[in-house]
């Protein structure tokens, strides 16, 4: 499992946008994730992984 997928399997934990945003992520077509990083994810969508922000 990459890091992505994990990232986007923690974000699939929460509630609201961010289970949204990662379920659409995880259902979309190879070609489109693979253009998506955690960087990415991260400071577009200003989403952490610390426990500060959950």
């Amino acid at each position: 499992m990459t890091a992505k997928d994990r990232f986007l399997n923690e974000l699939l934990k929460r509630d609201g946008k961010e289970r949204w945003v990662a379920a659409l992520l995880l259902a979309a077509p190879p070609e489109v994730l693979s253009t998506v990083t955690v960087k990415t994810l991260r400071k577009d969508g200003k989403m952490g992984m610390n426990a500060s922000s959950s």
